[in-house]
């Protein structure tokens, strides 16, 4: 409350007016790419994971520290831009299938005979 006081003390309007001006001027933080990736890079081509170098972001420069998902997304973006960041990945970086694209169990069995070329005893169920 002190903060949004002036020298007649707390006044409703007065501090709705200054939080107004505060909202005006505040703009959500972006975490580009233009500090972040040549750490990116480097750590990249000394064959450090994400993890490690997001570890090493948060101990060396805390202020502009990354998540290790935010250095996939960022190499991921390079990817599709035409980098070559994603070779320099320990594991390849693989990307994660979201919501069963995977296909799991698609494969054709050989000398599978289709369910409607069936015999019809089949159907009876009996032996």
């Amino acid at each position: 409350m002190s903060r949004n006081a002036n020298d007649d003390g707390y006044g409703a309007e007065s501090t709705h007016a200054l939080a107004s001006q505060r909202r005006v001027k505040a703009t959500k933080f972006s975490k580009t790419g233009k500090r972040h990736m040549p750490i990116i890079k480097k750590g990249l081509l000394l064959g450090w994971s994400p993890e490690n170098i997001s570890f090493r972001m948060k101990v060396e420069v805390p202020d502009i520290a990354l998540s290790h998902t935010t250095v996939y997304k960022r190499v991921a973006t390079n990817k599709v831009l035409g980098g070559s960041l994603h070779k320099n990945l320990p594991r390849f970086g693989k990307r994660r299938c979201k919501g069963g694209k995977r296909k799991a169990g698609r494969i054709t069995i050989p000398g599978r005979v289709d369910i409607s070329d069936r015999p019809a005893v089949v159907d009876l169920r009996s032996r």
